[in-house]
């Protein structure tokens, strides 16, 4: 769980940078600049919509198929809450 935490933290980061050439926040981690490292336990996507003060997103990271942590799921948002939906370990 800590790596889907971690690299949800630094998608918001990028999200962050990104809205502040864009006034608006991007659906694509390719375009903020985001990429795992190695063999990732989640897979990870964001939603956006709006522009300047209504912008919002959402990134999820979502235990991949076959790992140990299936049904394990990590979100956050462009308040920086961050949230376990759907806990495998609880």
């Amino acid at each position: 769980q800590s790596e889907a935490k971690s690299n949800l933290g630094n998608i918001r980061t990028a999200q962050e940078a990104y809205y502040a050439e864009k006034d608006a926040y991007s659906s694509s981690l390719t375009e903020i600049g985001f990429a795992t490292k190695g063999t990732a336990n989640y897979q990870y996507t964001a939603a956006a919509g709006g522009t300047g003060a209504a912008a919002t997103f959402v990134a999820t990271a979502s235990a991949t198929a076959g790992g140990k942590l299936v049904n394990d799921t990590w979100t956050i948002d462009n308040n920086g809450t961050l949230a376990n939906p759907t806990n495998k370990c609880s």
